[in-house]
C-alpha cells in the first residue's frame, strides 16, 4: 500500500510538471474583485523580480513577448483552495516516503510540493488565513502539552526544563550570531532556526511579513531536512561518543536503576479477597421482597449486586427492585460475607451463565482526598484498579483508572468524584472561545520609548492552550477534545500554514539557491549542531542528568520525535522517553518564544 501511494504521488508531480514546462514564461496571479488583468505588486513568473503584472509577467516580460498562457496553470492560479488542498495531499504522501529509520513526514512532504509548484504558478492567500490555521495547531499543542509541562516543573522533570530552556537559548544565541557574521537578514535568521530546530511556530511566532516572510520560508526549507537527520547522526553516533559510553551500556544502567529503586518500593494490596458468585433465592429467604438497595445495605456494603436474572432473563438492573423467590442474583464482593449466604436462603448456582459480567473501563476524578481508604473502597464495590505503575495516588483531583460494572463504578463516583469525560465529541464552543482569548492577549501591546512589545498572536494562542490543558487535567467538566481531535487539528492546522507559506515563495526560492542556498545550507548544520553539543555538556556536567535521560531531553527539548525514534529502534527500549516528555513540552513552548525574541535582539 505504501509503495503504492508513494508512486501514485511521483505520477501526479510528474503530470504537474508535464502541463507546466511546455511554455517558457509560465505562471498567473490572482485577480483582485473589480480588476481585470492587473494585480498589486508581486513575483513576475518569468524573472521572478516583484512588479506590476499583467497575466503573470511584468512589463519588460511581457512587451513583445508572443508567449501563451497555459491554461491550466491560469484556472490553478484562479482556484488558491483548489491548489493548496492538492499541495496538502501530495504532501503527506511524499511524507510517507521512509529512508531506513529516517521519514520525511507530512511537514516537509508539504513544504517541498507546494516549493516546487510555487516555481509555476503564483498565488495570494488573505493574511488572516494563515493565522487561523497557526492557530489551531499552536492551541492544540499548548494543550497537549501543558498538564506535563506544570508537572514537571514540581519534580525531577525540571533539570529537563532547565536543560530545554538552556538549548533554546543556545538555538537563539547561535542564529543570530552566524547570521550577522554571514551578513544574512532577520528573515533568514528566522526562517534558519526554525529549520534547523524543527520548530516550525517560530516562523509564526516570529510574525514577518513581505521579503522577510518569503526569505524566511526558503531558508526554512533548506534546512528543515538536515535538522532531522542531523538531530538522528548526533544522538544515535556522536553523543555515545562524546559521553564515552555506549547506547546498550546506558540502556542497561537506567534499567538497573529503575528496578532498584522500585524493588523497596512498597506496594498496596486490598485487604479483602473479592470474588463473583451467582445465588438463587429459595422460598424460605430473608431477603425476599427487599429491594436490590436493602439487600447491599445488609451486608454493610460488602457484596455489590451486579445483576438480577428472572425466569431465565436478566432484568434491567434498579436498585428498588423487589427480590422476589426464584430469582438469581449476580454479585460481587467480600467472600466472607459471601461465604455466609447459605444460612440467609441463598444457594449458590454454578451455570456458566450466571458468571458472565459485562465490565467497562472508567477513569473517576477524586473530590476529596481518599489517601486513607480509597483501595479498599474501590475493591468493596468489586473494581479493579488498573492504573499502569503499580503507583496510584487518591489525593484530591488525582484520577484513578477503574474496570468493573456500569453501575459498579457510578456508585464509585457518586462517592469518591465524578467521571472523567472521554466520549468523541469535542467542545467546540470551549476551543473557540480559548482561541479568542489568546489571539485577544497576543494582541496587546505595551510601548516602551520607540519600541512596542507583544507576545503576539501564535504565543498568545500557545499560552492559552497551555493553561487551558493544565485546567481541564484538574477538572475535565468542560474542553473536552479527543486524541483524534487533537491529531487532526495539529497535523492539518500546521500542514495548511506550512502550505500557504510554501505557495507564497514563488521565484525567492531559485533566487536563493542560485545565491547564497548553499551558505545557508551550511550554516544551517551549524545551528543544528551546536546548540546540541553544548547542551550535552551542559547537562552532563552541570546539571548532572543521567545518559538516557539526557538523550532523551535533547530530543524532546529540540522537538524532534524523529530522533526520539530513532534511539529506539537502535536499542529497542523506550527508556528515553522518560527525559523526552518533559523536554519536549518545555521545548515546544521555550523554542516558540524563542521566535519572539530572535527578531527583537537580530536588530
Amino acid at each position: 500500500m505504501k509503495r503504492f501511494l508513494t508512486v501514485w504521488a511521483v505520477l501526479a508531480l510528474a503530470v504537474l510538471l508535464s502541463l507546466t514546462l511546455g511554455v517558457t514564461a509560465v505562471g498567473a496571479s490572482a485577480v483582485t474583485e473589480g480588476e481585470s488583468g492587473t494585480t498589486a505588486p508581486t513575483l513576475c513568473a518569468a524573472c521572478g523580480e516583484a512588479a506590476e503584472l499583467t497575466d503573470g509577467l511584468c512589463e519588460s516580460c511581457s512587451k513583445g513577448s508572443d508567449v501563451k498562457s497555459n491554461p491550466v496553470l491560469d484556472y490553478l492560479a484562479s482556484h488558491g483552495p483548489l491548489l493548496l488542498f492538492i499541495c496538502i495531499g501530495l504532501g503527506y504522501i511524499l511524507g510517507k516516503v521512509k529512508i531506513k529509520s529516517f521519514v520525511i513526514g507530512a511537514t516537509a512532504g508539504t513544504l517541498l510540493v507546494g516549493l516546487l509548484v510555487s516555481q509555476f504558478v503564483s498565488v495570494e492567500f488573505p493574511a488572516a488565513l494563515s493565522t487561523v490555521f497557526f492557530s489551531l495547531f499552536c492551541f492544540t499543542i499548548g494543550f497537549e502539552v501543558g498538564p506535563s509541562f506544570f508537572a514537571s516543573l514540581r519534580n525531577t522533570g525540571l533539570k529537563i526544563v532547565i536543560l530545554a530552556a538552556f538549548f533554546a537559548f543556545a538555538g537563539l544565541g547561535t542564529t543570530i550570531l552566524v547570521c550577522k557574521v554571514a551578513g544574512l537578514d532577520m528573515g533568514v535568521a528566522v526562517g534558519m532556526m526554525a529549520g534547523a530546530l524543527t520548530q516550525t511556530s517560530i516562523i509564526g511566532a516570529a510574525a514577518l511579513d513581505g521579503d522577510m516572510a518569503s526569505n524566511a520560508t526558503v531558508a526554512y526549507a533548506l534546512t528543515y531536512v538536515f535538522g532531522t537527520l542531523g538531530v538522528i547522526l548526533f544522538v544515535k553516533n556522536l553523543a555515545p561518543l562524546l559521553l564515552r559510553k555506549k547506547l546498550p551500556l546506558m540502556v542497561k544502567e537506567k534499567l538497573d536503576k529503575l528496578s532498584a529503586g522500585s524493588s523497596h518500593a512498597p506496594v498496596s494490596l486490598p485487604k479483602r479477597l473479592l470474588q463473583l458468585r451467582a445465588y438463587m433465592i429459595q422460598k424460605d429467604s430473608e431477603y425476599i421482597g427487599l429491594t436490590v438497595d436493602q439487600f447491599e445495605n445488609s451486608t454493610t456494603d460488602r457484596v455489590e449486586v451486579v445483576a438480577v436474572y428472572r425466569g431465565g432473563e436478566c432484568l434491567s438492573l434498579v436498585q428498588g427492585h423487589k427480590l422476589l423467590s426464584g430469582d438469581v442474583i449476580q454479585a460481587v464482593g467480600d467472600v466472607d460475607a459471601l461465604n455466609l449466604a447459605d444460612d440467609k436462603g441463598l444457594r449458590e448456582v454454578t451455570d456458566s451463565a450466571y458468571y458472565q459480567v459485562q465490565v467497562v473501563s472508567r477513569k473517576i476524578i477524586l473530590t476529596e482526598d481518599f489517601t486513607e481508604n480509597g483501595a479498599d473502597l474501590l475493591s468493596e464495590m468489586g473494581l479493579l484498579i488498573t492504573d499502569r505503575g503499580g503507583k496510584v495516588s487518591f489525593k484530591k483531583g488525582s484520577t484513578v483508572s477503574v474496570t468493573g460494572s456500569e453501575k459498579a463504578i457510578g456508585e464509585a463516583a457518586k462517592k469518591m468524584g465524578y467521571i472523567k469525560e472521554e466520549g468523541h465529541v469535542t467542545d467546540i464552543a470551549f476551543l473557540s472561545l480559548a482561541i479568542a482569548v489568546g489571539l485577544f492577549i497576543g494582541s496587546l501591546a505595551i510601548t516602551l520609548a520607540d519600541l512596542s512589545l507583544s507576545l503576539g498572536e501564535s504565543v498568545g494562542v500557545l499560552l492559552s492552550g497551555l493553561v487551558c490543558g493544565w485546567f481541564y487535567n484538574r477538572k475535565p467538566r468542560a474542553g473536552h477534545m479527543p486524541q483524534a481531535t487533537r491529531l487532526f487539528l495539529k497535523s492539518l492546522g500546521l500542514n495548511l500554514y506550512i502550505g500557504v507559506l510554501a505557495l507564497r515563495v514563488g521565484g525567492s526560492f531559485r533566487e536563493a539557491m542560485t545565491g547564497n542556498g548553499w551558505l545557508i545550507l551550511l550554516l544551517g548544520a551549524v545551528v543544528t549542531l551546536v546548540p546540541h553539543v553544548l547542551s550535552l555538556f551542559f547537562g552532563k556536567y552541570i546539571l548532572r542528568i543521567d545518559d538516557t535521560d539526557l538523550l532523551g531531553g535533547l530530543c524532546g527539548g529540540g522537538t524532534c520525535t524523529a530522533a526520539l525514534n530513532a534511539l529506539t529502534d537502535e536499542t529497542d527500549s523506550s527508556v528515553f522517553t522518560l527525559g523526552f516528555a518533559p523536554g519536549c513540552a518545555a521545548g515546544n513552548i521555550l523554542l516558540t518564544l524563542m521566535g519572539l525574541l530572535l527578531p527583537l535582539l537580530f536588530r
